[in-house]
């Protein structure tokens, strides 16, 4: 029996496998797009989104023990943002480098898919801390 409700559990378990989805979406765009080479932009996505997968993993493993996540659940938060400034930065250098239109296309698609996966890690991040508080 799980100190957890099903409906916590169901809505936690679809949320992780929606960053993975994310991801996936990402490099089949990127096969299907033919692009040969990463960017800076797209290895930065990557980081942040590893990073962030750790610390996710690190608070559900100790999820029915809850000392300590609200720290990482703050990492994430910031890794999230940390996204957010690789996304701009990302989007606003494709458009001011003079990029041709469909490279501009193809990385758009991209890195919108890439800040997609950031962004719905910190929803699981969200999912979390309302179980624990739900819990406590």
């Amino acid at each position: 029996v799980t100190p957890f409700d099903r409906e916590d559990i169901y809505m936690l378990s679809g949320a992780l496998d929606d960053i993975v989805d994310l991801i996936d979406d990402a490099a089949r765009a990127m096969v299907m797009f033919h692009m040969k080479e990463s960017t800076n932009h797209a290895r930065r996505f990557a980081d942040v989104i590893q990073r962030m997968a750790v610390q996710l993993h690190e608070v559900v493993s100790v999820l029915s023990r809850p000392a300590g996540i609200t720290q990482r659940l703050v990492e994430i938060h910031r890794l999230e943002n940390e996204g957010d400034d690789v996304y701009h930065t990302a989007i606003a250098e494709l458009f001011h480098n003079g990029a041709d239109p469909l490279t501009v296309i193809k990385w758009k698609e991209v890195y919108e898919k890439l800040e997609a996966a950031v962004d719905r890690c910190e929803s699981v991040a969200n999912i979390i801390e309302s179980v624990v508080i739900k819990n406590a």
